[in-house]
This record gives structure tokens, C-alpha cells and sequence, in this order.
């Protein structure tokens, strides 16, 4: 099945309208930030490692919830994630 992106579209619509909470990680696209720019987002700079033999590609994910007033992280975990 292909996943277009109309589905990113669906799923940033649900992120507002569900009653239950999301949390989405994906790669940094001026796309993507515009589809999702309504919700709460964290960058994280990390590294592609796929094809191994020690190549490496800095790269940036987008995690995204949908939590409203924000909510405790993890003991241990950054405070206020969302």
C-alpha cells in the first residue's frame, strides 16, 4: 500500500479532532511542518545510519503531539515535552 500524502494530511486532521492523544516522529520536511504547524513539535538532531560501513547523515526528526496543557514527562526525561 502506498502511503501519500494526503494520509499525513488525515492524520494531522485527527491529531486535532480525537479525543485520545498522539504522538508522531518523522523526518524534517518544509512539507510535513506545514501540514502539522497546529501542533506542538520537538526537533531532534540525529544521525542516519542506513547502508552501514560507518556512513553517516545528519538529519533532523519531527516529533509531534497533541497534548493540551502539556503533560509530565518521564522521570528522567526533558520537562514539558509538550
Amino acid at each position: 500500500m502506498d502511503f501519500g500524502f494526503e494520509h499525513y494530511e488525515g492524520m494531522a486532521e485527527l491529531a486535532k479532532t480525537m479525543q485520545g492523544n498522539l504522538i508522531l516522529s518523522v523526518s524534517d520536511h518544509p512539507d510535513i511542518r506545514q501540514v502539522f504547524k497546529d501542533l506542538p513539535v520537538v526537533e531532534v538532531d540525529y544521525q542516519y545510519t542506513i547502508g552501514g560501513a560507518g556512513k553517516r547523515s545528519d538529519c533532523v526528526e519531527l516529533i509531534y503531539g497533541n497534548w493540551k496543557g502539556g503533560v509530565p514527562a518521564p522521570k528522567g526525561q526533558q520537562e514539558g515535552l509538550f
